[in-house]
């Protein structure tokens, strides 16, 4: 159904003095401020990450540059790691059990292989060293961490250890060798 038209309309008027001009005003610009305010700790984050990222950025240059002029250090971590992790410990045993009694005429040339296998370890031992009393001197900086400096020195201790193992399987070498050579004789 249609409505009826009003018989009379009441208009409502509210009439702010300047005091309450003033208040109005007031509060509108904290409202639009604390808006605006709202943001600064989102703007804030988004700047300390983009500094973070430049002095990682920063630090990292810093430190491929070092590494790039100073290669002695990179140099010597590399050999000395490669010379003692790149050795298996078994190598003298995996290289003369494979191998023939046939290839050693006489007990002369036994001995010479099997010096040369413990030379060679005992050159890693001596070079292990060199560079632990290097970085304990402080001619390699504090490059090194002492973690690298510890594992060093297990490195040296292992090889120590197929030292003496070394012995004994050349003592066991030369007897097996020696009947085998007797067994050619006869």
């Amino acid at each position: 159904m249609p409505r009826k038209a009003p018989k009379e309309v009441v208009e409502h008027r509210i009439t702010f003095g300047d005091f309450e001009r003033k208040e109005l005003k007031d509060a509108i610009n904290s409202y639009q401020q604390d808006k605006i305010l709202e943001n600064v700790p989102n703007i804030m984050l988004g700047a300390a990450g983009v500094v973070v990222a430049g002095t990682v950025a920063a630090v990292g240059y810093a430190v491929y540059y070092w590494l790039d002029s100073v290669p002695s250090i990179v140099d010597t971590v590399k050999d000395t790691v490669k010379d003692i992790v790149g050795t298996p410990q078994n190598k003298v045993k995996t290289a003369f059990t494979k191998s023939r009694y046939a290839q050693f005429s006489t007990l002369e040339e036994v001995n010479a292989a099997w010096d040369e296998e413990r030379d060679k370890i005992q050159a890693q031992i001596a070079k292990a060293q060199r560079t632990i009393t290097a970085f304990e001197e402080g001619k390699l900086g504090n490059f090194m961490p002492p973690l690298f400096i510890s594992g060093l020195r297990q490195i040296v201790a292992n090889e120590t250890k197929t030292m003496a193992r070394i012995a004994t399987e050349r003592a066991d070498y030369i007897a097996r060798w020696q009947e085998w050579k007797a067994s050619q004789t006869n």
